[in-house]
């Protein structure tokens, strides 16, 4: 069968022409097995610089047959010799015993020859007439090119690794390579893994059973991806390569349902959501779909952990100690901005909405964070920010939304928020304007500074709060969201310059020395009790504010955020309302974790 982008019967014997295909075509051969055999228990074929000098080429041991690997015990010489007859001659009579001293009559022997080989069936019947194995079975050239048509993923690896370019699909192998060597150093599978060994044995776990649809959540679809083919590389490192023979990572909507409609389960990768409307019900295949909300996932990737990924870079090459700390952090808040700084070509990795001058709707989705389509308040809010209607707004932001390979934000549901703030915040703050940062001091007071109904209730009634309409105006989504854009403008706001000299990370300062203050006016610690949802945050973006205003409120023989203690020995369970006060350690705490405090 020939197939656009993929090897056919006459590329593949110009490979077996190839020195390289001596000691490739072993690596061919078990990544067929790995990823068409079931029931596979023992596999042992070096290939590459391992292959076996003197010793048999390969020994597989498995509970089901199949058209290419018998039953139980099978021990296999392979070749690319240009005289089949002749190189199988010579290899059958120099084996008479198994490698492990399994009797030769439990056990197949199996000679497989990359070359036209017209008379295998002959030699097969003329070998078995001595009954010293089992069986003796022989694979030329058609059965190679035939076992590859079964098996699609091998295939398109081959077609891959020839320099060809099979239309819709990249494995997994392709895909880690092309996407880790981006960068330099080149990264390693143990910088996207790093702190997330659970998450990798989850989906191996996931994988080892029945076909199914597997959801992962992480901070982009590029970052999931990732993931997935790093724990497959890495598991192939350790001598199990069933994933990494059996995962692709599919863009094209035909390929997709050839794929699907393969008999022999593999691991597939939506790369868009086209596709992954159309995975189809009860087949043998896993499909690993990335989503960005983390509600309903299956596995939901965290930040990775900073110091390993700081030992992992010095492994790969970095010598700079404190670089390599400098890095791991930056990872840990966004490992798109780790690729963005080592890229090779740094230009290419900068998406179309991070532009030199960002328009005013890119900076106003960065400001906002996250809000909810279906919230008025929300919605009065963003038109502040674009100076526009809402409906034009969401129109003219459709395109940075819906860019499958790196969009700005994302709209689950009726929510939208940044794929990944951090980035966003490096790539688009330099852009910021001061007429951009006065309207967020307006909205900034107008949302964040609205006290919260639902302390009108009694502490054991708060959990209705919603049923009785003591609700806020604006929505939790977006007072997150413009707290964390306050944390960010205090971390990345060096870059933003302000009239005398200020830069953004001041200004930050000073918005949450307001909101305290605000906070702080109100003797009945409501107000204090209001923005408890959002402290740690406010305590990120301005620590110097917060510490103060800390300090005043925590004085005298009545202190006012003594009223933040509301723990009470006859209240628990579901209904006693919580506490305010574990927000506010947790924002001490966050304030504790720089030296500087």
């Amino acid at each position: 069968m020939t197939r656009p982008g993929y090897v056919d019967r006459n590329r593949l014997q110009s490979w077996a022409d190839t020195r390289l295909s001596q000691s490739e075509f072993p690596r061919l051969v078990r990544r067929l097995i790995l990823e068409t055999t079931p029931g596979l228990v023992e596999l042992g074929m070096p290939a590459g610089d391992g292959v076996a000098a003197g010793d048999w080429d390969g020994s597989v041991r498995t509970t089901q047959a199949t058209a290419w690997v018998p039953e139980g015990l099978s021990v296999w010489e392979l070749s690319t010799n240009s005289s089949p007859n002749t190189k199988a001659d010579e290899d059958y009579s120099k084996r008479t015993s198994t490698p492990d001293g399994t009797p030769t009559t439990d056990c197949t022997y199996v000679e497989a020859i990359l070359r036209p080989w017209t008379a295998r069936a002959t030699w097969a019947t003329g070998k078995r007439s001595g009954n010293v194995w089992k069986d003796v079975k022989c694979l030329g050239l058609d059965d190679i090119e035939t076992w590859l048509e079964a098996a699609p993923i091998t295939w398109a690896w081959l077609s891959e690794e020839l320099g060809l370019s099979p239309y819709g699909i990249r494995t997994g192998v392709s895909w880690w390579r092309n996407w880790a060597a981006q960068t330099n150093p080149v990264l390693t599978p143990a910088v996207v893994l790093a702190g997330r060994a659970g998450c990798a044995k989850g989906l191996e776990d996931l994988l080892a059973s029945s076909g199914s649809v597997i959801t992962i959540a992480g901070a982009s679809s590029e970052e999931v991806c990732a993931f997935i083919a790093a724990t497959a590389v890495d598991l192939d490192a350790e001598g199990q390569g069933q994933m990494l023979a059996r995962v692709a990572f599919v863009d094209d909507l035909t390929t997709w349902r050839q794929l699907s409609a393969s008999p022999r389960p593999l691991i597939l990768v939506p790369r868009t959501p086209e596709l992954a409307g159309e995975i189809p019900a009860g087949t043998v295949h896993h499909f690993c779909v990335p989503v960005m909300s983390d509600g309903d996932s299956d596995i939901t990737l965290p930040a990775v952990n900073a110091s390993e990924v700081t030992a992992a870079l010095k492994r790969a090459g970095i010598a700079d100690s404190d670089k390599a700390v400098e890095l791991g952090r930056l990872a840990r808040r966004s490992l798109t901005g780790l690729r963005r700084n080592l890229a090779v070509k740094a230009a290419l990795h900068r998406p179309a909405w991070a532009g030199v001058s960002p328009s005013r709707n890119v900076r106003s989705v960065l400001l906002a964070g996250a809000w909810r389509d279906n919230a008025e308040g929300d919605r009065s809010i963003l038109e502040v920010l674009t100076g526009t209607d809402y409906e034009s707004f969401r129109e003219g932001v459709a395109g940075i939304a819906d860019d499958p390979g790196d969009p700005l934000a994302i709209r689950t549901g009726p929510s939208w928020h940044l794929v990944s703030a951090v980035d966003a915040w490096m790539l688009v703050a330099p852009g910021l304007t001061y007429d951009d940062l006065k309207r967020l001091e307006a909205i900034v007071e107008l949302v964040l500074a609205e006290g919260d109904p639902a302390l009108d209730l009694p502490r054991d009634q708060r959990w209705k709060a919603a049923i009785d309409g003591k609700t806020r105006r604006y929505s939790e989504d977006l007072r997150r969201g413009l707290a964390q854009s306050l944390a960010l403008l205090g971390m990345y706001g060096a870059s933003v310059s302000l009239s005398g000299g200020a830069s953004g990370s001041d200004f930050a300062n000073y918005l949450v020395r307001r909101l305290l203050e605000w906070a702080s006016a109100d003797g009945s610690g409501r107000a204090w009790q209001s923005l408890a949802d959002i402290l740690p945050l406010l305590a990120e973006a301005g620590p110097d504010a917060f510490l103060e205003a800390v300090g005043a409120a925590t004085a005298g023989d009545a202190p006012l955020l003594g009223t933040m203690f509301q723990d009470g020995a006859e209240e628990s369970g579901i209904s006693s309302g919580g506490t305010p006060h574990s927000t506010l350690l947790w924002a001490r705490e966050c304030v504790s974790w720089s030296p500087d405090h």
